[in-house]
């Protein structure tokens, strides 16, 4: 489930899972076919190898693919997700059931550079605030690890909040997880 090619073609992310595969000694696939190609929509991708379906994605999604509550997948991935690590879920689809297999954890720690904009741009009174796909609790990790403090919240209360909600509510923010519509104007 990976577009990726060794040494170093494509997204960082697929190149690191292809190097553990690698080092696991786990037999690559040709894809046959991606009936879900990645989108930051769908926050998960499918493809066919050797007649079999292979899912990859954002835990919560694979989650709800598979009939949802997974109590021990979701308690791993949300210690994960409190360590500040990138996590995805793995998934098979037989006979139109998807069923998770396991999850991937992934350090994807920022750049060394970070801390120090961060401190240059509070000095010049910019409030900075973090929008990422990442999971809420991944981001808030990320977060305290750069020294930004705050609320978090997830995407999809931006989404439900008025106008007059948001601009109270982002007052306070540092952090927020999801595609989120921000760029809608919001009254000061």
């Amino acid at each position: 489930c990976n577009h990726a090619q060794l040494p170093d073609l494509g997204d960082p992310t697929e190149i690191g899972l292809l190097e553990y595969a690698k080092m696991k000694g786990a037999k690559r696939l040709p894809i046959e076919d991606e009936p879900v190609p990645f989108s930051s929509e769908s926050k998960y991708m499918e493809t066919v190898h050797d007649g079999r379906n292979f899912l990859k994605g954002a835990p919560e999604v694979i989650v709800e693919l598979s009939g949802g509550a997974h109590p021990e997948l979701e308690k791993h991935n949300a210690a994960f997700a409190e360590r500040g690590l990138r996590v995805l879920a793995c998934a098979v689809r037989e006979g139109g059931v998807v069923r998770a297999i396991g999850l991937i954890a992934m350090e994807d720690p920022p750049r060394k550079t970070v801390v120090q904009a961060m401190e240059q741009a509070k000095k010049a009174g910019i409030r900075t605030i973090m929008i990422t796909g990442d999971n809420l609790d991944t981001a808030v990790a990320i977060a305290r690890q750069i020294g930004m403090e705050g609320d978090a919240v997830h995407g999809r209360e931006l989404d439900r909040m008025s106008d007059h909600e948001l601009a109270k509510k982002i007052e306070t923010v540092s952090a927020s997880c999801s595609v989120c519509r921000l760029a809608r104007s919001v009254p000061r």
